[in-house]
């Protein structure tokens, strides 16, 4: 059985910069909350800190494992970016 860690980051999703609290076991995300100790959130997190773990498990995700693979997704989205 893989042991369970405790990351503190904070949130990228926008300028609150939310302080998170996130297990991990392995490479699974376990949990995300707020940090209760951050000095600007003080363990708040919105709707958008919580879908993380969604988003990090999505099985569209782009995260592939080489360069190759990269380069591929970039233009695949990249396509998706072009203004219409």
């Amino acid at each position: 059985m893989t042991d369970t860690s405790t990351h503190h980051r904070i949130c990228p999703l926008c300028e609150a910069c939310c302080g998170l609290e996130i297990k991990v076991q392995g490479n699974a995300i376990i949990s995300i909350r707020g940090h209760e100790a951050d000095v600007l959130s003080r363990g708040y997190i919105c709707p958008k800190a919580v879908s993380l773990k969604d988003l990090h498990e999505a099985p569209t995700a782009c995260a592939p494992a080489d360069q190759t693979q990269w380069r591929a997704c970039s233009c695949h989205y990249g396509t998706k970016l072009l203004p219409r």
